[in-house]
């Protein structure tokens, strides 16, 4: 039972949602891909914030990345009428 528990342990460890649990939020591209660095978006990209109550819909408008990106994806702007702009951004920041 002991090695059971012990392995419970490690399991939870390793869950995403424990991570939010802490305060942190995951960060999905409009493509559902998580987001791995601020260089991945570009000013106008659509992402989510994942929290652990709920999610919250963004639009980048600019940041610490150096703003390169892969190669193929384009932006916003590039993508057409059939990707409208989002709503405009919330202006407010929040302390992690």
């Amino acid at each position: 039972r002991t090695r059971l528990a012990a392995l419970e342990a490690g399991l939870a460890a390793l869950d995403p949602r424990a991570v939010l649990d802490r305060g942190w939020a995951l960060v999905r591209g409009a493509d559902g891909n998580v987001v791995m660095s601020a260089a991945a978006l570009a000013p106008g990209d659509q992402f989510t914030a994942v929290f652990r109550d709920g999610e919250v819909p963004a639009v980048a408008v600019g940041g610490s990345g150096t703003g390169k990106r892969r190669q193929g994806r384009k932006s916003a702007k590039d993508r057409g009428p059939e990707n409208p702009p989002a709503a405009e951004p919330v202006q407010e920041t929040m302390a992690i």
